[in-house]
């Protein structure tokens, strides 16, 4: 039963991610800088997610691409709140900085201490810890300070929305997937965590959706 909601989930998903990637890039130019940002991870996604399915469905080993979509994250989350938190040149420096050398920390990490054709749940941790501390920074920051009328802003809010539900609700599943299994707990027994977690990522796919249709439904003016 948990089995099939998951591939359940997993299939509206992947047509919601499919429906997101063809907007951004149709209409690219009229999505407001902050918003089309998030391009990079709308490609990143898919591009793993048919992948991993193909490589599923030939019977091979397909966690390597955990390793590589978690390094891509960290890269593409990082250019969205780069354009999000507006920096400065130093700040952005700084910034930028901080993402590549924990981007290394990433690689070596899948080097030395978790093994590409498994889980990487120490690297998957630490990214959405930071990606969900940049969602509360942005509430944090924005708070009375943004006006919620505007479509660009509605978008931005929604997006950071999506990341810090997304991120914070599967942490657990994460952190503990790599620890569940040395533990013996079978992987039908996980079935319930991986329920949530495709659950999840429909919402957030779907809110994200929203994000991108917010500014697209305002006809431009002539």
């Amino acid at each position: 039963m948990y089995q099939n909601l998951a591939l359940l989930f997993g299939k509206v998903y992947l047509v919601i991610l499919v429906v997101n990637v063809i907007l951004v890039l149709l209409l690219y130019r009229r999505l407001p800088a902050k918003v089309r940002s998030v391009h990079f991870f709308l490609l990143g996604s898919l591009a793993t997610d048919l992948a991993s399915r193909w490589l599923f469905y030939q019977g091979e080993n397909n966690l390597f691409l955990l390793h590589v979509y978690t390094l891509w994250e960290l890269l593409a989350w990082g250019w969205f709140f780069n354009q999000v938190f507006e920096h400065s040149s130093k700040a952005q420096r700084q910034f930028f900085s901080g993402i590549g050398g924990l981007g290394i920390l990433l690689v070596l990490n899948s080097i030395f201490l978790e093994p590409v054709m498994g889980f990487n749940s120490n690297a998957k941790t630490l990214v959405q810890v930071l990606l969900v501390g940049f969602a509360i920074r942005y509430f944090f920051l924005a708070f009375g300070k943004i006006d919620l009328t505007k479509a660009a802003a509605q978008s931005v809010t929604f997006i950071n929305f999506a990341v810090l539900l997304y991120y914070s609700g599967t942490l657990f599943i994460f952190m503990f997937s790599r620890l569940l299994k040395e533990y013996g707990v079978a992987s039908v027994q996980q079935h319930g965590l991986w329920v949530i977690n495709a659950l999840l990522l429909v919402v957030f796919h779907l809110l994200i959706f929203i994000s991108l249709w917010i500014p697209l439904r305002r006809r431009p003016k002539y």
